[in-house]
């Protein structure tokens, strides 16, 4: 698979203040609605979410 970075969007310090102050949390609690969804018989250990994003297809 080729790496294909994105270019980086926090060229000055407004922008990397935007960022640190944004609210996550919708886009984390998906992650963990996605996650109990697709493997409801886990009960207990950690999981690693890479960060990479994901597609959802149906």
């Amino acid at each position: 698979m080729k790496r294909i970075p994105e270019h980086e969007l926090m060229d000055d310090v407004s922008q990397a203040k935007a960022y640190a102050e944004a609210d996550f949390s919708q886009a984390h609690n998906a992650f963990v609605e996605y996650f109990k969804d697709r493997f409801p018989d886990f009960s207990s250990g950690e999981v690693l979410d890479l960060g990479c994003g994901f597609t959802e297809t149906k």
